[in-house]
């Protein structure tokens, strides 16, 4: 880490990953990202960088959501619906901090990030994302 550089809001580890290892490879990205913007907001980078990265992380969750809605409606899988409404929830939320952003209102981005985008990732791996990962094995089994 540079010296200059803040801690890592997300400590990625073997803890966070779920079993499938595009979904893993793709959350640990995402965490990655988060950390770039967290970064960003520590050193309070000019208003086009925070929209660049912003607009960055939706795209790769846009990717990441559509890769696991393949896989779940590919096995059938029983909590889907509510996964689905759980991956629109945060996209909407993200598409309004964007345009909050872009506006130049993004006093309150770094509290959000810390309080629900990294809350929001670890719990989502933790609660929704490792019983897919459990399904997927079963049906690969």
């Amino acid at each position: 880490m540079a010296e200059n550089s803040p801690p890592p809001l997300i400590e990625w580890d073997d803890s966070l990953l779920v079993g499938e290892t595009t979904i893993d490879e793709q959350h640990k990205l995402l965490a990655e990202q988060l950390n770039r913007l967290h970064a960003s907001l520590v050193h309070h980078a000019q208003l086009e960088e925070v929209v660049a990265l912003l607009k960055a992380v939706l795209q790769h969750i846009e990717i990441h959501f559509a890769y696991e809605e393949r896989l779940m409606t590919s096995i059938g899988y029983k909590n889907m619906n509510s996964h689905l409404a759980l991956h629109a929830h945060l996209l909407e939320d993200l598409r309004s901090v964007i345009r909050d952003v872009a506006s130049r209102r993004y006093e309150e981005l770094e509290e959000m990030l810390e309080n629900y985008l990294k809350f929001w990732l670890l719990d989502h791996i933790q609660h929704v994302d490792k019983p897919l990962g459990l399904e997927l094995k079963k049906s690969m089994a």
